[in-house]
C-alpha cells in the first residue's frame, strides 16, 4: 500500500503569538516591578521560548533574577545554561523546596551556587552534577492560593473534546508523583523518581472542593501519571467529587489493567465524560520485551466494556515507530484496533523524550535523525526516528493513514450506524480543522442518517472544497470516497 503524505493544515490563529506573549510580559514586569523571574517549560518546544523571554526580562532590569524549571528544562538544563546567556539558573527536578530555599534566603546568589538542585554556569563549568530534592510527603505542600492566578485565561481546550465548544475553567491537579514502572519511551521515573509518593485522599479532595467553592473550577484535570495504581485512594476520591457541579478528566493515558467495574463506576460518579486508554500496541511481544508494559490483551474487550456500561467515550492510545517494532508488529496493532470497539484512537509516533530508555537507545544506536535544535525531539505526530527497519518518513505517513481509516472511514460508532455518538466527533473536528476532508465527509453522513439534509449538504461541499487540496483528494481516492 503507497501511504501519501498528510495534508499540511493551514496557518490558523491557536494561541498568542510569541510577540504577543513578549509584549504582555514586558508590561507586567513594568508595573510589578520583580526580584525573581521564573520560567517553567514542562515540553521540550517550550525550552525554545525561554531564551527570548529571559533575554526581555533583563533589558527591562538587569537586576532581575531568571531561573526556569520543569520537566523540560530539568533534562536540558546544560543546553538552556550554554545557551540562553539572560538566564542565571535552572532548578533540577521538583521545584518546592528548592525554589523555597531560594527565596527564603536573603542571599540568593549565594543559594544557586551551593544548593544541589540549583544548576548555574560556574557549576556547568565546573561539572558539578545536580541532585534532586524532593518532598516525601505530598500533603506538607501548602494549598495553592489561586487569588495571585490569573485563573479566567486558563480554559480547558481539547481539539477532540465532544462535551461542549465552549471553554471550560479548568484547574490541573496533580495528586501523586513517580512510577513504578519502566515504559521505553516514558522519563517519568527520571523526574519523579520510581517509588510513588502520594497525596491523602482526604487532602485532594478538600482542595478540589475549594477550587469549585472559592476560585470557580468547572473542570478538574487530574495529570497524574498513574492515578489508580492505588485503587482504594482513586475510588475515595473519585467518589469524593460526586456531588460537584464539574467535569473530571484523566488526560494521561489510563493503565489498562486497573479498570474493572468497580473504578468505572467510581469514574462515572465524579463525571468523567471521556477515558482513554493506553494500550501502546497490540503485539504482546512488543509489550513485554520492548516498551516493558504490562497490558492484558486479552482483557482489553471487558475494560472497554466496564467503562462504556457507565455512558463513557473510551479512546485507545498507541504508538508506532518503536525501534524493534515490525511489520508483524505493526499488523497485530491494526487487528486489535480492527476488533475492539474504542470510540476513537491515538496513533502517535514513537517520540525520544530525553531521559527515557528511548532516547538512550536512540543515541547509542544513532537513530535520530539532526534537527535544528537540540531541544527538537518531533511529537506525537512527527518522528525523528529512523532505524534498519524503517523510516521516519514511512512511519509518520503510516501513523496517519491509521488515523484515516480507523477514526473515519472505518470508525466503529459511524459503522454500527450510531450517528448520533459519531457525529460529536466529526462536529468537533470539523470546527478546530476546517481543513480536514474526511471530517467534513463523516459528518455529512451522520447529518443525512440523522435527517438533516440541509447541513448533510453542507458539509458535503465542505468536504469537495477540502478535496482541491492534492493530499486529500489523492486520500479521498485511495479510501474510495469519489
Amino acid at each position: 500500500m503507497v501511504f501519501l503524505k498528510p495534508p499540511p493544515p493551514p496557518p490558523h490563529k491557536m494561541e498568542a503569538s510569541l510577540d504577543e506573549l513578549c509584549l504582555y510580559l514586558s508590561d507586567e514586569l513594568k508595573q510589578f516591578n520583580p526580584n525573581i523571574v521564573a520560567f517553567s517549560a514542562m515540553l521540550n518546544f517550550s525550552c525554545e521560548k525561554i531564551g527570548k523571554f529571559a533575554e526581555l526580562v533583563k533589558k527591562i532590569n538587569k537586576n532581575i533574577l531568571v531561573v526556569a524549571g520543569g520537566i523540560a528544562v530539568s533534562q536540558y538544563y546544560s543546553e538552556i545554561l550554554q545557551n540562553f546567556i539572560h538566564v542565571d539558573a535552572v532548578c533540577y527536578s521538583e521545584g518546592e523546596l528548592p525554589f523555597y530555599d531560594l527565596v527564603s534566603n536573603e542571599d540568593m546568589f549565594f543559594v544557586l551556587e551551593n544548593h544541589s538542585s540549583w544548576m548555574t554556569k560556574d557549576k556547568l563549568k565546573n561539572d558539578k552534577k545536580p541532585v534532586s530534592k524532593i518532598i516525601m510527603n505530598l500533603d506538607e505542600i501548602p494549598p495553592l492560593d489561586y487569588t495571585y492566578i490569573n485563573t479566567g485565561v486558563y480554559k480547558s481546550f481539547t481539539r477532540f473534546d465532544i462535551e461542549t465548544l465552549v471553554n471550560k475553567n479548568a484547574f490541573l491537579i496533580q495528586t501523586s508523583r513517580g512510577c513504578p514502572f519502566n515504559c521505553v519511551f516514558c522519563s517519568t521515573p527520571g523526574m519523579h523518581g520510581k517509588k510513588m509518593r502520594y497525596t491523602s485522599a482526604e487532602r485532594v479532595i478538600s482542595d478540589i472542593h475549594r477550587m469549585v467553592e472559592k476560585f470557580g473550577a468547572e473542570k478538574i484535570i487530574i495529570v497524574d501519571e498513574q492515578f489508580l495504581l492505588q485503587k482504594s485512594r482513586a475510588v475515595k476520591i473519585l467518589h469524593g467529587l460526586k456531588d460537584l457541579d464539574i467535569t473530571t478528566a484523566l488526560p494521561a493515558g489510563v493503565t489498562v489493567d486497573f479498570i474493572d467495574e468497580e473504578v468505572a463506576m467510581a469514574m462515572a460518579s465524579a463525571n468523567v465524560k471521556i477515558v482513554q486508554l493506553a494500550v501502546e500496541s497490540g503485539s504482546k511481544r512488543m509489550l513485554k520485551e520492548v516498551i516493558d508494559k504490562k497490558v492484558d490483551l486479552d482483557r482489553l474487550d471487558y475494560r472497554i466494556s466496564c467503562l462504556k456500561n457507565q455512558g463513557m467515550f473510551v479512546e485507545g492510545f498507541f504508538v508506532v515507530g518503536i525501534p524493534g517494532e515490525t511489520d508483524e508488529d505493526r499488523s497485530l496493532t491494526e487487528d486489535l484496533v480492527a476488533r475492539t470497539d474504542f470510540d476513537w484512537h491515538y496513533f502517535c509516533v514513537a517520540t525520544p523524550f530525553r531521559g527515557s530508555r528511548l532516547y538512550d537507545m536512540s543515541v547509542e544506536r544513532g537513530y535520530l535523525e539532526k534537527t535544528s535544535s537540540p531541544f527538537d525531539i518531533g511529537s506525537r505526530t512527527r518522528s525523528i526516528i529512523t532505524t534498519q527497519d524503517f523510516d521516519s518518513k514511512k512511519i509518520i505517513e503510516y501513523a496517519y493513514y491509521l488515523n484515516l481509516k480507523y477514526n473515519f472511514i472505518e470508525n466503529k460508532n459511524f459503522l454500527k450506524g450510531k450517528f448520533e455518538k459519531a457525529h460529536k466527533y466529526f462536529f468537533r473536528i470539523s470546527k478546530n480543522f476546517p481543513f480536514h476532508a474526511f471530517a467534513h465527509y463523516c459528518l455529512s453522513v451522520c447529518e443525512k442518517n440523522l435527517g438533516n439534509t440541509e447541513a448533510a449538504e453542507k458539509s458535503y461541499n465542505n468536504f469537495l472544497k477540502a478535496i482541491e487540496v492534492e493530499e486529500w483528494y489523492n486520500y479521498a481516492k485511495q479510501f474510495g470516497l469519489l
